[in-house]
């Protein structure tokens, strides 16, 4: 199974907050799809990506 990161882990990599990128790095075009794993409670989980789609999003963005 792949790590999952949080959006205070891609916040951390992209230098940015927790806050920044579930307000508007995720919403980028061609940003990954989060998943999210239902809470015990059945309610909708926060935001994971994961970790191998974020490094290639990534690594597409440098020249």
């Amino acid at each position: 199974m792949q790590p999952l990161m949080s959006t205070a882990d891609v916040g951390n990599i992209l230098g940015v907050s927790a806050r920044r990128v579930a307000e508007s790095v995720a919403k980028v075009p061609g940003f990954p799809k989060p998943i999210r794993i239902p809470t015990l409670r059945g309610g909708v989980g926060k935001p994971r990506w994961k970790q191998a789609d974020i490094e290639n999003w990534i690594a597409k963005l440098k020249p």
